[in-house]
């Protein structure tokens, strides 16, 4: 009797110790606005910029699952509206775009302070098929939500740094 209440003690003990585990991890959630000044966009192998980034994000968590929806403007100057969903253990994520799908794997750093998203992208255009690696490493940094990316393409290596500030809320 007494060695089973002191295993239900140690049993209790240990998953308080996993809960605040999980509650120590980065909450990224809230609405994002992209702040071009402190951003490095990149350059890729044509000398181009980081391309269409994100203008807004407005992230949120549900669960174990990381909901993101980009903001980005098109030729005409109209949001174009993506949004994804990342499991937060490790398992695969499959979230579909304009050409294709992306399959996506997120890991946190050993502290819980940054989240890393690796990706594989398959899309087609007519007869063309191509397949893109791509992977972010998230932080936040006195209020701060940095994103950096590296993109391996058929046409090179592409990286960039995006810096995100929280939207002010209107009164």
């Amino acid at each position: 009797m007494r060695f089973a209440g002191l295993l239900t003690i140690a049993i209790l003990l240990m998953s308080a110790v996993s809960m605040s585990a999980q509650d120590n991890k980065v909450d990224f959630s809230g609405e994002w606005v992209l702040n071009m000044d402190k951003s490095d966009l990149g350059r890729g192998p044509r000398g181009r910029g980081g391309g269409m980034s994100p203008s807004k994000l407005i992230i949120e968590k549900k669960e174990n699952q990381l909901v993101v929806k980009t903001f980005r403007k098109n030729r005409s100057g109209e949001d174009v509206i993506t949004e994804s969903t990342y499991a937060l253990d490790g398992k695969k994520s499959e979230n579909k775009r304009r050409f294709g799908k992306q399959i996506s794997v997120t890991e946190w750093s050993e502290d819980g302070q940054t989240l890393k998203i690796s990706s594989t992208m398959t899309m087609s255009r007519g007869d063309r098929q191509f397949t893109m690696e791509l992977t972010e490493t998230w932080a936040l940094s006195k209020g701060i939500l940095i994103i950096e990316t590296t993109r391996s393409t058929p046409m090179g290596e592409m990286t960039s740094k995006l810096v995100y500030e929280k939207a002010q809320e209107s009164e």
